[in-house]
């Protein structure tokens, strides 16, 4: 009896040693969910972050999207930063004399959700006496404003980049400021050497380039570079083929990603000039990836340009207004143009571009109240996302005192110069 149970317990004890190995060796070669999670992690770490095993190579191919938003004009209309002194003046511990952040509260979800933010500053901050129309000079806090919303690209070439240089060296005191912020400033250059220095952001490991040209601000605002800043070399950038052509040259050595900043066309018309349109295919075809157009102050199409050796180039002639105290209607409403940078597998390229409409509101009280500038009081700037405007603040706006409008005819406006493509779900 003792040796049948001693046979038992062996058998037993035999079948318990082979229940193990076969669990052993299944482990070895189909490692557990929490294995597997572990070694996906390692083969997927960036070593450049200084975080993952150094004996790991950096995975290239890896899918990275980059959020880009840009918007129009900020113009800087003495309606504007006099109600920005007015806030300013009610506020308690803040010890600047201007404040504008809160003009633009609704659309800053928005910018703050894109990686890179692109505006037109159209006015020089300059150490001179504060003016807006037709020689305009903000104030520093309308650019500390930008840079607090999140903008991180400002471009200040245009046709208001010399107004007050015949006061001082207001093209140079507003590459000064800008130095002193956080951002990418982009068409004001110091020399040749600075103007050929091609600007450049990286964003998670994408090198994006930013160029920036203009129109001649002297052909039509008869506005100069101040001599001395002549002479120090500084340089305006002029729109001309043969340094567009050579700077996306330079930009496609240093860059991924190549986005010219374009002041051009004809003031308050819907549709680009036969010069933009050659300039658009000349940009396209030296192979630049996005053209961000302002100046008419209205928007502009947009547009899929092919460029000579096959690729396509994103074309927004113009976003329009981003802010402004303008008096018609087609001036308040303007754009937001979004996209997505996307480099995966070695390659890079551009997904899902929406123009998504701005409103710029403001209220005028009483039409016979006239500011100083002989024109009606206007107060209660705020920018708005054309999704978010409603009927009743179209009803309100101080501008129908000058052309009627209502929020459906705002949206089929914009219906009928953005192509469908590029409109967002709600103006379909």
């Amino acid at each position: 009896m003792k040796r049948v149970l001693f046979s038992i317990i062996a058998f037993v004890l035999l079948l318990s040693l082979v229940g193990c190995l076969s669990v052993g060796n299944g482990g070895m070669n189909s490692p557990t969910d929490t294995e597997q999670t572990e070694d996906t992690k390692v083969n997927n770490t960036d070593d450049t972050t200084g975080n993952g095993s150094v004996d790991v190579p950096v995975v290239n191919n890896e899918k990275k999207v980059i959020k880009f938003a840009a918007v129009g004009d900020a113009l800087i209309h003495s309606a504007i930063y006099w109600e920005a002194e007015e806030i300013a003046s009610g506020m308690q511990n803040y010890s600047g004399k201007y404040y504008f952040n809160d003009m633009y509260e609704h659309i800053a979800d928005e910018i703050k959700a894109a990686d890179i933010a692109f505006v037109n500053h159209e006015a020089p901050i300059a150490n001179t006496a504060i003016s807006g129309y037709p020689n305009f000079n903000a104030p520093e806090e309308s650019g500390n404003a930008l840079v607090d919303l999140g903008f991180n690209v400002v471009n200040i070439a245009n046709n208001h980049m010399f107004d007050v240089d015949h006061k001082t060296t207001g093209y140079a005191d507003t590459i000064a400021y800008w130095a002193t912020k956080s951002v990418l400033q982009i068409g004001g250059y110091k020399n040749n050497a600075d103007y050929d220095n091609i600007r450049v952001m990286n964003v998670d490991g994408v090198n994006i380039a930013f160029l920036a040209y203009t129109y001649n601000p002297s052909s039509t605002n008869g506005t100069y570079m101040n001599s001395a800043s002549q002479k120090a070399g500084y340089i305006a950038p002029i729109a001309n083929d043969a340094t567009i052509t050579r700077h996306i040259a330079l930009a496609k050595e240093k860059a991924d990603f190549v986005v010219v900043s374009m002041h051009w066309g004809s003031e308050n018309v819907d549709k680009p000039t036969n010069e933009q349109k050659r300039l658009a295919k000349l940009i396209a075809d030296n192979g630049a990836d996005v053209i961000i157009g302002h100046h008419s102050h209205t928007v502009q199409p947009v547009e899929w340009i092919e460029g000579a050796s096959g690729n396509k180039t994103l074309c927004v002639y113009s976003l329009g207004n981003f802010i402004s105290g303008m008096l018609n209607s087609k001036n308040m409403l303007g754009g937001m143009m979004t996209f997505d940078i996307v480099k995966e597998d070695g390659e890079i390229r551009i997904e899902n571009p929406i123009f998504k409409p701005i409103m710029c509101q403001y209220t005028i009280a009483n039409f016979s109240n006239k500011d100083v500038d002989g024109n009606p009081v206007r107060t209660e700037f705020k920018v708005y996302m054309l999704e978010d405007y409603t009927e009743d603040l179209a009803k309100k706006h101080g501008v129908q005192n000058y052309t009627k409008f209502t929020y459906s005819s705002l949206k089929d406006r914009v219906k009928s110069i953005i192509s469908s493509e590029f409109l967002p779900s709600y103006l379909k």
